[in-house]
């Protein structure tokens, strides 16, 4: 009998499991990592929101792996003792933003996602900043700023009635306000409003409107996302972010955008606000656009969240975030 002959019989008369290939392990997803920011600079009230702890506790993890992704780390952004010594409710939320800008950068250097949790939208100058200047050394990032919110956060000590800082975060990155404080982030650079756009707005103040009405920022309104959908509603915008010089974006999220009959995220939820469905097809519509460099879901409060609703939109906007980032 022909050795070729042989080694067939041989071979037929195996088990089957002889025959299989070592399981080969899935290659790793795209790497991401949370980082919790529960500062806020409030006054008479507890200066560290609960909001990221519980968006933690309530699976985001999960999520995020569940949708492929490899949970690179898990932060909480913490204040130094020396730093806990310094006066001043805002003054410290300056320095919690240097360190949330340090994490950013590292993690983009890294090639990690970061996801904010962050306790409200005054964070923002640290995303931003640490996004900016989390390239190569010594060269700053060109990023854009996609800030979806029912408020438009563009007041400034002029025009402001409450004195909030969160409602003044806007007009902070684009320089037209709180520079000293944005200064003490490492690497933060005013925001050209023409990389900006702003995203179901519709809480304004007066002052507050004719300050955005007279500015670069690009509007989407609420009205405009149900009204032709998400891809047609956003596209101008997102190409004029383009044009400036945005080569990838970061996205910012208050998830009081949405409708507070979809679910009510916090104290200051308005009507007239964006169904799931209509966020959720926005985030697709922006990923698809521009790179999404760094995301923040903000301002959710579990103390208004009775029913678990505003939960569970987190949730589903953080899927919808990994999908397009990915």
């Amino acid at each position: 009998m022909k050795l070729s002959r042989l080694l067939l019989l041989a071979a037929a008369l195996l088990p089957a499991s002889a025959h299989a290939l070592p399981p080969q392990e899935a290659p790793p997803g795209p790497r991401v990592a949370l980082i919790k920011m529960p500062y806020r600079g409030a006054r008479n009230v507890e200066e560290r929101s609960g909001g990221p702890d519980y968006l933690e506790a309530g699976g985001l993890a999960d999520t995020l792996r569940m949708a492929g992704w490899d949970l690179a780390s898990m932060a909480t952004v913490a204040l130094t003792a020396e730093d806990e010594r310094e006066y001043g409710e805002w003054h410290r939320l300056g320095l919690a933003n240097g360190h949330l800008a340090d994490m950013v950068a590292d993690n983009a250097r890294d090639g990690v996602l970061s996801v904010g949790l962050l306790g409200n939208c005054a964070s923002l100058m640290g995303m931003l900043g640490g996004l900016q200047h989390g390239g190569p050394i010594g060269e700053p990032r060109r990023v854009g700023l996609i800030y979806i919110d029912a408020h438009g956060d563009f007041n400034t000590p002029e025009t402001t009635a409450s004195g909030f800082l969160d409602g003044m975060a806007l007009a902070a990155v684009v320089g037209r306000c709180w520079r000293d404080e944005t200064a003490t982030v490492e690497g933060f650079r005013p925001l050209p409003e023409g990389r900006v756009a702003l995203a179901g707005a519709r809480d304004l103040d007066s002052a507050e409107a004719e300050l955005l009405a007279g500015s670069e920022v690009s509007r989407i309104t609420a009205g405009e996302i149900r009204a032709r959908g998400a891809g047609a509603a956003f596209g101008p915008a997102l190409d004029a972010l383009a044009a400036a010089g945005a080569a990838r974006v970061y996205l910012h999220l208050d998830l009081d955008v949405l409708d507070p009959g979809v679910a009510r995220v916090n104290a200051f939820a308005a009507p007239g606000g964006l169904a799931l469905a209509d966020l959720t097809a926005a985030v697709a519509a922006i990923g698809a656009r521009l790179p999404i460099a760094a995301a923040a879901l903000t301002a959710y409060d579990p103390e208004v969240d009775a029913d678990g609703a505003a939960l569970a939109a987190a949730l589903a906007v953080l899927r919808a975030v990994a999908t397009a980032a990915g």
